[in-house]
């Protein structure tokens, strides 16, 4: 016998209706005949809002996940494509709720016109939708969706336009788990957002699935995190050019899990930003930094330190008062602390970061432009912003002695900094060339491996007394005897 994988609700095969309906569904159901009496009219009418999605009338998650079960159960050759579809949200801002409502209709419309009677369409939470089929090939079911859900919709006097990224799961590769076909198919369609050369169709792969196991390991190896005690922190010099005296340290966050290893910032940071953990990582950060500079001031060490902060951080409407908690609690003044920010976070909310930068100064904490050169900030852009320090990024640090190019763009970042009164910081700096070189053009704060190698709050200690010494002595005595027609 045929497994039943349609979208029809028992309520619906007594009483004829539209593959999309609204409130005359109910008004349909409650017209059924009287066999059962008015408790089985009540009970459909319980059913089916319970298992269908009240702007589309599309079935819900919960709905589909029984009919996934069923198929997953009965053959692999089912498919589930998840559709992200994106912009629901600014028409909404611009046409109201009305206008929102009427173009996720208008999809989820597109989507049941895309497909088989026997086929099962979803809504899950607000652009996300999904459509289970069997024994079709999914690949030109995407395409169409693709072209139908992309075209216009007629709104009024308006037209509105949506987009739609697609991904492609097998139910061949899953042994009947039906959630783990879900955020599968959530991967791929957020790859092919990302892979432009796709159309916005990718279907799910094994690096793919590897790359899924990961991330869900370190979402539940963060949550203990904190707690166990296996974030720190590492810090790094930072030395003013002109005369090698140590200035600041930054604090670089570093995570050795227990059962995963070490973690790199490059690949738990954004884990922890999606998965909400960064506010609570970075206000722990916060006064771990302050607690060290403190400790380091009680020994004689009067630098400034330098913590960073994600674009989630500067969405945060608490923002100013944990900071401003944290110097209290420490006992640390305000002018010894830096705030760094990517240009990235910054370009994201330019309106909202230029209140938020400018509330730090008010209150007399520097901010400091990290990985300058790598995002979008132009130079109407950037001085809209109140950034005390412009950062140039490493990469184009490590090939300054070697390109001519390389040097030219660093000359052009240090003369636009100088122009907006900023100081310039050179990160990466990891030899005695490099740091010369940029001596000579201008830069007046520098940073990396060449002066210190990343270390805990003791070893750093040990550094500053012992190896830092040297090697600033070595830059200085090297800067001085150079020409500056070396740099060519």
């Amino acid at each position: 016998m045929k497994a039943d994988y349609s979208t029809k609700h028992p309520a619906e095969q007594t009483s004829p209706r539209s593959r999309l309906g609204w409130s005359a569904d109910i008004a349909a159901i409650v017209q059924l005949e009287n066999e059962s009496g008015l408790c089985h009219q009540a009970r459909l009418i319980w059913d089916y809002h319970t298992t269908h999605d009240a702007q589309t009338g599309l079935p819900n998650l919960d709905y589909l996940l029984e009919k996934m079960d069923a198929a997953l159960a009965h053959t692999p050759a089912c498919s589930l494509l998840y559709l992200d579809v994106a912009n629901i949200d600014a028409i909404g801002e611009y046409h109201g709720i009305a206008g929102a409502l009427h173009a996720l209709r208008a999809v989820a419309e597109k989507i049941l016109n895309c497909m088989r009677p026997e086929d099962v369409a979803a809504r899950i939470h607000g652009g996300a939708f999904l459509a289970l089929i069997v024994e079709q090939d999914p690949s030109a079911l995407a395409q169409r969706l693709k072209q139908e859900i992309c075209a216009s919709i007629a709104w009024q006097t308006d037209i509105l336009h949506v987009s739609v990224a697609i991904g492609i799961v097998r139910g061949s590769h899953f042994q009947g788990n039906a959630e783990a076909m879900i955020r599968a198919g959530y991967v791929a369609a957020q790859s092919s957002m990302a892979q432009q050369s796709n159309n916005g169709i990718c279907h799910f792969t094994e690096a793919q699935g590897k790359q899924l196991h990961r991330q869900y390991q370190l979402v539940s190896r963060l949550h203990t995190a904190l707690e166990e005690g296996s974030l720190s922190l590492h810090f790094q010099a930072k030395v003013r050019a002109d005369d090698g005296v140590l200035v600041g340290a930054e604090a670089l966050l570093r995570w050795n899990d227990s059962q995963l290893g070490p973690v790199s910032p490059a690949e738990f940071i954004p884990v922890a930003e999606r998965c909400g953990l960064i506010t609570a990582i970075s206000a722990w950060l916060m006064q771990q930094a302050m607690s060290e500079l403190k400790i380091w001031q009680q020994a004689g060490l009067d630098i400034k330190m330098a913590i960073n902060l994600t674009a989630k951080d500067l969405l945060c409407e608490t923002l100013l008062a944990d900071i401003q908690a944290a110097l209290r609690k420490s006992g640390i003044s305000a002018d010894k602390l830096t705030i760094e920010l990517t240009e990235s976070s910054v370009a994201l909310h330019p309106q909202l970061a230029a209140q938020q930068l400018q509330a730090l100064r008010a209150r007399g904490i520097s901010t400091e432009l990290d990985d300058f050169g790598t995002g979008f900030s132009s130079f109407s852009h950037l001085r809209k912003f109140p950034i005390d320090t412009l950062k140039i990024d490493q990469s184009f640090i490590v090939d300054i002695a070697l390109s001519a190019e390389a040097r030219a763009i660093v000359q052009s970042i240090v003369t636009l900094g100088k122009t907006l009164n900023m100081s310039i910081v050179a990160e990466g700096v990891e030899t005695l060339n490099q740091a010369c070189l940029l001596r000579e053009l201008g830069v007046d704060i520098l940073q990396g491996y060449f002066f210190n190698k990343p270390a805990c709050s003791v070893e750093f200690v040990e550094q500053i007394n012992s190896w830092l010494p040297l090697k600033t002595q070595l830059f200085l005595q090297t800067a001085s005897e150079r020409c500056p027609t070396e740099t060519h």
